[in-house]
């Protein structure tokens, strides 16, 4: 039987007296008409725009010029292609209209979603039909869009098949976590980075707001990018591979598209924007971007990614100091041999099916103990919904593992920061004094002499207090109260262990060095008014 736009449409030509603009929108209309035959026109409350089709269930189709799935339905319903662009963008342009208009609204994820209310998880195949529904009795197979939680399949992801009868148990461990040569340097050990590495791979299943930031730290020839693309791998299938950027339109729309994204060789970049692009993300901040439909109206999408980086330094973290705490900064090594990394990541894809099996087996215990905790928990990280599920895997070790990672963090922060060098420096050259307080002008010209640069304003430091508060009380007990009707800082004498570096002074051609890590401040050894109020 012929569709209604297959009436209107006829052979393609218009009526003698019609305008072919007019032809094309009436025949678009009875397109739209067809379509909601099959389905219904929905958009998200960012106003992105879907048609979710009824047979095969819930298979969800994004209304976008360039998708290949609207592509495909047009072809096979219409017999019309994106070659032929003026009926073509006219069929695209009236769906979208259709659904913004009047489309109900939806939510549309990727990949997985963890629902608050019911903690239920549900983990699609990736075969536009099929979901894995997760609670704490097990996991049932249904399908896309039960309990009305739809998804929209990554473009180029694969779908994989969930096989809990004939899969390795902690293969998902041996394969992608074992093999990291991680490094012990200084705070978190090798196995604190183990076990957060861990955690992070299975987060990737939690689709929480607020996402950590994964940075592999080392050497060249370390196997940073491998390990990462062996990771996406096993979650997106051959197309698992990192990615360089460049500008930031190129990131937004990269971290809104799939749900992980390796962005390759961070330090090699120069990208003023990134720091503040990457704390948007990682905190859930929404991308607007234009629509090109509607009065050119826009819309918003949240960034989906979870992010991972690789970088021989921690530079890209001192650029902006709140990417610090959001980050997760492993250090890893060469191995003493090497593999070739294409035939490695094929072996990863023969294992896939394993892999994610293993991983969501692992999750009807995280439902419940999610389900038993009687009220919201308050934690160390910055990136909650991250140390909240590691307590849940990992009751035993969160304690320890989070106050190490808060240390590692400040110390990062740290590293290369004036306000933090003037205090090193004063501690290191003052073994007496355990408490200090000074003034905001006091530290002024701590600051200005440390840094050799007198660009430095007592309300500038101030300000730079309060952005570093934080890590100032971690590292030096810092608070701070009116006395004598000056607002004064109080810092006490860093705690060391044998996990931390400890700080020396040593002399060298009539010079005092303090050397801490990477930190290296020269001062001529003439002695420093610290007076108090």
């Amino acid at each position: 039987m012929a569709t209604h736009f297959a009436r209107a449409y006829r052979n393609g030509r218009p009526n003698n007296d019609e305008a072919k603009s007019l032809f094309i929108s009436r025949a678009a209309q009875e397109a739209v008409r067809d379509f909601k035959e099959i389905g219904t026109f929905r958009k998200t409350a960012g106003k992105e725009l879907f048609f979710i089709v009824r047979t095969p269930s819930g298979v969800v189709v994004p209304l976008e010029k360039g998708s290949i799935q609207l592509a495909t339905m047009i072809q096979r319903r219409f017999d019309i292609n994106a070659t032929s662009a003026d009926i073509y963008n006219g069929l695209v342009n009236a769906f979208q209209v259709e659904a913004f208009q009047y489309g109900e609204e939806v939510e549309v994820h990727q990949f997985s979603h963890a629902d608050v209310i019911s903690k239920t998880l549900y983990v699609s195949l990736l075969d536009e039909e099929n979901v894995l529904k997760v609670t704490e009795s097990g996991i049932k197979l249904v399908k896309n869009g039960e309990d009305g939680v739809f998804f929209r399949d990554p473009e180029n992801w694969q779908s994989w098949k969930f096989i809990p009868n004939s899969y390795e148990k902690g293969i998902a461990n041996k394969l992608l976590v074992n093999d990291v040569n991680f490094l012990t340097s200084g705070i978190l050990t090798k196995e604190d980075q183990a076990l957060l590495f861990e955690m992070w791979i299975k987060s990737l299943f939690i689709d929480s707001e607020v996402k950590p930031l994964l940075a592999l730290i080392g050497p060249s020839e370390a196997g940073k990018t491998t390990v990462l693309e062996c990771v996406k791998t096993a979650f997106a299938g051959k197309m698992g591979k990192a990615e360089t950027i460049s500008k930031e339109d190129a990131f937004k729309a990269a971290v809104a598209a799939e749900p992980l994204f390796i962005i390759d060789n961070l330090d090699a970049t120069e990208m003023k924007w990134l720091s503040e692009a990457l704390c948007a993300a990682s905190t859930g901040a929404w991308f607007t971007l234009r629509a090109l439909y509607l009065n050119n109206k826009k819309y918003s999408v949240p960034p989906r990614a979870y992010i991972a980086m690789t970088s021989t330094n921690v530079d890209f973290a001192q650029n902006k100091t709140t990417v610090a705490n959001r980050s997760l900064m492993l250090e890893i090594e060469p191995h003493g041999l090497n593999r070739d990394p294409a035939s490695h990541r094929a072996f990863i894809l023969s294992k896939r099916n394993e892999i994610l099996t293993d991983l969501v087996m692992q999750f009807p215990s995280y439902i419940k103990a999610w389900r038993e905790e009687k009220e919201i928990p308050y934690t160390r990280f910055r990136m909650a919904p991250f140390e909240l599920l590691t307590r849940r895997f990992q009751p035993e070790k969160v304690q320890a593992v989070f106050e190490k990672l808060t240390r590692a963090q400040t110390k990062v922060e740290a590293e290369n920061n004036p306000l933090f060098m003037a205090l090193d420096r004063y501690f290191a050259t003052h073994s007496g004094a355990n408490e200090i307080h000074w003034r905001a002008e006091q530290l002024r010209g701590m600051v200005a002499d440390v840094s050799g640069q007198d660009k430095w304003t007592s309300i500038g430091i101030g300000k730079k207090i309060k952005h570093h508060e934080r890590s100032l009380k971690q590292k030096y007990g810092m608070y701070h109260r009116p006395v004598n009707g000056y607002e004064t800082y109080f810092f006490h004498r860093p705690k060391t262990d044998d996990k931390e570096p400890q700080v020396e002074i040593v002399e060298e051609k009539g010079e005092t060095i303090l050397q801490n890590i990477n930190l290296k401040i020269k001062n001529k050894t003439e002695s420093i008014s610290t007076s108090s109020t």
